[in-house]
């Protein structure tokens, strides 16, 4: 084998390791990228979900069951007075 082609062969396989070392090392990277970039969003999701159970819990539902308490009350009432039928059509 000739000098040339010698020196040929170790530079090509010289470049042949050095790209497969720097894509394993840009493939790992960006692994870990991806990784780091799905758990930031699905962090912002829980959140958002989290922020809109703890909406519905404080803001909404109190006002509901408070209503929904009247409502009950005042079909109570009203059926004692013998007037259910009535009630119950216009609640629903």
């Amino acid at each position: 084998m000739r000098i040339g082609s010698r020196m040929a062969l170790q530079v090509s396989m010289f470049v042949f390791i050095a790209t497969g070392t720097l894509l394993l090392l840009v493939n790992f990277q960006l692994k870990e990228f991806a990784v780091t970039i799905a758990k930031d969003k699905a962090r912002f999701f829980l959140e958002e979900k989290q922020a809109t159970i703890d909406y519905v819990v404080e803001h909404l539902r109190p006002p509901l069951f408070k209503l929904i308490k009247e409502k009950k009350c005042l079909i109570l009432i009203l059926s004692r007075a013998g007037c259910q039928q009535d009630i119950s059509i216009g609640i629903l």
